[in-house]
């Protein structure tokens, strides 16, 4: 029998290319602030993803599915996003991301989202299965 995890984010995933924020000093040079909420993501998935799995990270090949919540304040892309989750499930659900012989990402209405959780908590369904 096939495994597979399933892990219910409830948190807003900043991708790791929005990491730094671009500011302009008081003497009118740029420069680049780092975002902690980008690194933080990172953080908290991994946390979740710890909590919900038990198991050795997957070693065979494997398809990840990411359905995640559009959250209408940030500019934030789906390929992003999935970057994130896929560095954050490293050496948690599988050895590395390397393993990953497929992926479908899609974002999720708000509407679908709570019906699929039965309230408004949850941001996004990450699912790894063994090929």
């Amino acid at each position: 029998m096939k495994k597979s995890i399933t892990i219910v984010l409830t948190f807003p995933i900043v991708p790791k290319k929005n990491s730094k924020i671009p500011r302009v000093s008081s003497r009118g040079k740029p420069y680049l602030q780092p975002n902690p909420r980008a690194v933080d993501s990172e953080d908290w998935i991994k946390m979740e993803a710890s909590i919900k799995w038990h198991g050795k990270p997957f070693s065979t090949p494997v398809k990840m599915t990411l359905e995640a919540l559009k959250m209408s304040r940030m500019r934030s892309d789906l390929s992003g996003v999935l970057e994130t989750v896929q560095d954050a499930l490293n050496e948690i659900a599988y050895d590395d991301d390397r393993l990953i012989h497929e992926i479908s990402a899609r974002w999720m209405k708000k509407q679908e989202m709570q019906e699929r959780t039965g309230g408004p908590t949850a941001t996004a369904f990450v699912t790894v299965k063994e090929l």
